[in-house]
């Protein structure tokens, strides 16, 4: 069980960092994507900067959150003796 976990938690922040973290896939291109498929246009430049913002600030929360998770898992693995 624990080679399962761990290797689930390799593969997640592996393919986090790579899509995520790596800045080839950074805030405003999320948000020009997200534009192009819903296909709408934001009111001003101000909203699109907020907009922006936004994703990059739950960018940092999805890191925060799976290191948690990765914390969680791997003391779950080795309890305290």
């Amino acid at each position: 069980m624990r080679s399962k976990t761990v290797t689930a938690l390799i593969i997640l922040w592996g393919v986090s960092i790579l899509l995520l973290g790596t800045g080839r896939i950074n805030p405003p291109y999320l948000v020009e994507k997200t534009m192009e498929v819903f296909d709408f246009e934001f009111s001003s430049k101000e909203s699109y900067a907020r907009a922006a913002d936004r994703v990059n600030w739950m960018r940092g929360t999805y890191f925060a959150v799976l290191y948690g998770i990765t914390l969680y898992g791997l003391r779950k693995q080795h309890p305290p003796s």
